[in-house]
Formats: structure tokens, sequence, C-alpha cells
């Protein structure tokens, strides 16, 4: 009874562990794949119209000049509209994306963003020869105006790099250093967080590994190994369903409680709450198909040791046959094959006669006959008849 407990126990320590290992595995693997994976936001930003948005922004900050002008602001936002395209604005969006998230995923040593200015170059600096002209020569029937101008967009060609990165803002721009290590630095602590989830996904891995090896060393047998580790890989999987079916609603009423009552842009509040929708929604589809896949799995390894791998059953081992004795037909079954063997039991024994012995003759009749004259059948029937002896 104490080895049932203790073997029942055992295998519902192992029960336990092994479903954990599986699900802890699953679930970080989902939340790295997803949570630092730079194309699911960029793909977010493009479903959202982020890019666009933000380009709008980004406009109108740079024509905070002339707002004490329409007519050049107007102008001002029309040519930066021409030269800032949505095209250009989401190719430079997605290489500083895709740069902080390489760093993140620790495949750049350092965090090094970079502006790519060689698309809009020329129409850069035309936009800076038209502005300028107004200023630098008023007169279009001067004729110095051409030299002038041209003398400008020299300049400015030279003043407009091919791109920006940072060692070129430190230097033109020495406040820029503070924000640029500020960025880097948080970029460095999630990085951390994305390192210990992948020493965490690993030591899953290899608790699940060990785990399953271990049992079959300890069974040795097909059929007890598959039908051991059907229960906890089915049980795995239907966790991973359930969480992955039920996620999602409680994210959403957590989001709508927490940031309800914020004091947050109401652009940015909606961005926000789509965002964590959307990667609430992703992780739930892929910890869903993990679930489906180890059902699958756990009914198989079932099939298998109910069905393939099934034991066999123990056969007795038959006593060798007895050498056949000279006579005997191959077909006649040995005795010893029909009756099982009797126990030996201590029985009394019977009397034994006392061998045969020949009485002598008596001495009535022997004073009867003569001697030398005896009847011959008379010593015959004497010798034949033996004597009983009374049993002692």
């Amino acid at each position: 009874m104490l080895k049932k407990i203790l073997t029942w126990l055992l295998y519902s320590t192992y029960f336990f562990l092994l479903s954990t290992a599986i699900t802890s595995f699953v679930f970080i693997s989902v939340a790295q794949s997803t949570i630092f994976d730079p194309v699911f936001y960029r793909d977010f930003l493009v479903k959202y119209d982020v890019y666009d948005t933000f380009r709008i922004k980004f406009i109108k900050s740079m024509s905070l000049n002339f707002e004490q002008e329409p007519s050049r602001l107007f102008k001002f936002e029309s040519a930066a509209g021409a030269i800032i395209t949505p095209v250009y604005f989401q190719t430079q969006a997605d290489a500083l994306l895709f740069e902080s998230f390489g760093f993140v995923r620790g495949e750049r040593d350092s965090f090094e963003p970079r502006l790519d200015l060689t698309p809009i170059k020329s129409n850069a600096i035309d936009l800076g020869v038209d502005y300028f002209s107004d200023t630098i020569a008023p007169n279009p029937q001067d004729p110095s105006r051409a030299a002038i101008l041209e003398a400008k967009k020299k300049e400015l060609e030279g003043a407009i790099p091919d791109s920006v990165d940072k060692k070129l803002l430190f230097e033109k721009y020495p406040q820029t250093k503070a924000i640029i290590g500020g960025i880097e630095g948080t970029l460095a602590s999630v990085r951390d967080v994305y390192l210990l989830l992948g020493n965490l996904a690993l030591a899953s891995l290899a608790a699940t590994i060990i785990l399953t090896a271990l049992l079959l060393a300890v069974l040795r047998d097909l059929h007890e190994f598959f039908q051991k580790l059907s229960a906890p890989i089915t049980l795995a999987g239907g966790s991973l369903i359930f969480t992955a079916l039920t996620s999602p609603p409680a994210v959403a009423r957590v989001l709508d409680s927490q940031l309800s009552g914020q004091s947050i842009d109401p652009t940015v509040l909606g961005l926000l709450t789509s965002l964590a929708q959307e990667l609430v929604g992703s992780m739930a589809g892929k910890i869903f198909l993990w679930g489906i896949a180890f059902v699958l799995l756990g009914a198989l390894f079932f099939v298998l040791s109910h069905f393939v791998f099934v034991k066999k059953p123990q056969q007795q081992d038959t006593p060798a046959p007895l050498p056949q004795k000279q006579g005997q037909s191959a077909t006649q079954p040995q005795e010893s094959m029909q009756q099982p063997q009797q126990t030996t039991q201590l029985q009394p024994q019977k009397p034994q006669s006392r061998p045969f012995q020949q009485s002598p003759p008596s001495k009535s009749n022997s004073s009867k006959t003569p001697q030398g004259n005896t009847n011959p059948q008379n010593n015959q029937k004497s010798s034949t008849q033996p004597k009983q002896s009374k049993p002692p």
C-alpha cells in the first residue's frame, strides 16, 4: 500500500512538472517572438495609418517658424509634404525601428540610429533656394540674382549631409547626446528582459527533454512510456487552448478599467489600446495553435500505447519433453505432459509377505512314510504351495 502511494505521488509530481515545463516554454517563446518582433509593430503602424499621422505632425512641427506668415507657411508645408513623402517617412521609420530591436535582441552591440537624406537632398536644396530667393534676391530682374541663387545652392549642398548619424548629431547638436543616451539606456534595460526570457525558454525546453528522457529510462517500455507521457502533454495542450480563448477578453477589461481615467491624448490612448489588443490577439493565436498541436500529440501517444506498442502476454515456460522410450509412438503424449505433478505424501506401508519358503517335512509324515520311499507328488504339492504367514 505504501509503495502504491509513493508511486502515485512520484507520478503526480512528474505530471505537474512536465505540464508546467511545456506550458512555460510555449508562453515564453510566444511572448519573446511577438513582443520583440519589429515586423509586428511595422504591420501595426501600417494598419492604423500611424506613419502618415506622424508624418503630418512632423511637417507641422517644422513649420512653426512660419505661423506669423500664412502665405509662406502654406508654401513651406506644401514643399515639405512633397519632399517628405509617405514612402520616404515609412522607410526611415522602419530603419529606426529595426535598428532599435536589433540592439534589443542582441544582433548589434550598440544603438546606432541613422537618417538617410540622399533621397530628399536635391528636393530639400531646391526648397531652400526657393525660400531664400525672396530674401537674398527679391528682384527677379536683377542680373546678379541667378549667381546669388547658384551660390546659395552650393552652400546648401555642403550644409546638408547625405546622412545623419549619432556622431554628427553629437557634434552639431550637443543637447541631443542626453536624449540619445536616455533612449539607449532604456533599450539596454529591455534587452536584459529579452535575454532573461530567452534563458527561461531554454531552461523550460531543457526541463521538458530531461523529464521525458528520465521517464523513458525508468520505464524501459514503450507501451508504458507513451501511456504515461500522453496525459501531461494533453493537459498542457488543453491549458494552452483555454488560456488562448480567455486572455483577450480579460485583457480588454483590464485596459478599459486602467486607461479610462488617464489624462492622455485620445489619439495616443486609442493607439495604445489597439496596440495592446493586437499584441494579445497575436499571442493568443499562436498559443492556440501550440495547444492544438500538443493535444494531437497526446492523442497520438495514447493511440501508440494502446494499438501499436501493446504488451504481449507473458508465456509460461513449459518443461522440456522427456526422451521417448523405445517402442513408444511419437504421437503418444507423455504422462508428465498430461498429468500435473502430484505432491508426494507419506502413506503407511502395507505389510509385505515373507518370501516363499519350502516347509520342511513334518515328523508325522516322515514316520508314516518310509525313508527312501517318499511320494514325489506329495513333495511337489508341498513345494508349490507356499506357507502363508500372518501379518505381524
